[in-house]
This record gives C-alpha cells, structure tokens and sequence, in this order.
C-alpha cells in the first residue's frame, strides 16, 4: 500500500551546489517557494527532492546528487513521494537557511553502512557483530574478521 501524505508543509533539507544550483542546472532563490507538478517518478522534473535529515542529505549525497563542493539548507516543503523515507519528492520547497555542513568521520559512515545492512536480512554472526559494534563493542578488524570466519564456518 502506497504511503499517504498529509500535504502540510514538512521540515526538510536539502544540497546545491554553490551556485545555488541543482539538477538540470535549477536556480534556486532562497526564501522563495517552488511548485512542482509532483507527478511521475521521484528522480524526475516532476518533484523537488529534498530529505528527511541533514544526515541523509550527507550520507546520500554520492549516490543522488553528488556535489562536490555542496551548500546544505533547512527548507520546507510539501511531500508527496517517498523513496523509502530517504528521499522525499516535494510538490512545493523553499529554501530556509543554509546550515552549517557538519563534519562527518568515518565512524559515521561505519555507522550508517552497519544500520543499512542490518536493514535487510543478515547471517547472524554478522548481525551479532553489528550489533556490539554498534553497541560500542568489539569495534576492531579481528572482531569483524572473526564474525565473518564464523558465519562462512557454519555457511560450509
């Protein structure tokens, strides 16, 4: 069953480049709203795209977009699409304020790969790992190496 949106405005965030520009070379004004026909698939012309979180709008970043370099903003819009609550299509958006990039360490991308693994189905000595790991457990190579030597042990 397709998600249903309440079309009240949303706090959202969202990346350009630092021209202000998006995809399809999009000027955006900040503080101006934008309407979009919020019709057709996500990734198109149809929708603007923005995230949930400022963490997600980092994290996605390589796989969506990919600006490099890249402004982030607070904005607001009305979402009427989802990619699984990663992205968000927008029929309308407004860029807020920008905010400060914050850093990003690798700890946090182990971090965010580990919640995304454990997001489908894993072998339990990988999920058992995870888990400590995340935990603030056993957070070495030789943990890991072990969790992996087990699971292709009882894999054979």
């Amino acid at each position: 069953m397709a998600k249903q949106f309440d079309g009240k405005p949303t706090r959202l965030y969202t990346l350009t480049r630092p021209d202000l520009t998006t995809h399809n070379e999009f000027i955006w004004v900040p503080s101006e709203t934008y309407t979009f026909p919020g019709t057709g698939e996500l990734c198109t012309s149809g929708w603007a795209h923005a995230y949930p979180s400022a963490a997600l709008a980092l994290f996605l970043n390589p796989i969506h977009a990919n600006y490099h370099p890249y402004r982030l903003w607070e904005a607001v819009g009305v979402v009427g699409a989802s990619d699984c609550g990663l992205k968000v299509g927008c029929s309308t958006l407004r860029l807020e304020r920008e905010v400060p990039i914050p850093t990003v360490t690798a700890e946090h991308r182990v971090t965010f790969a580990i919640l995304c693994a454990l997001a489908a189905d894993q072998p339990p000595a990988f999920a058992a790992w995870a888990e400590s790991w995340l935990a603030g457990r056993n957070k070495t190579a030789a943990a890991a190496a072990a969790a992996w030597a087990a699971e292709a042990g009882a894999a054979a």
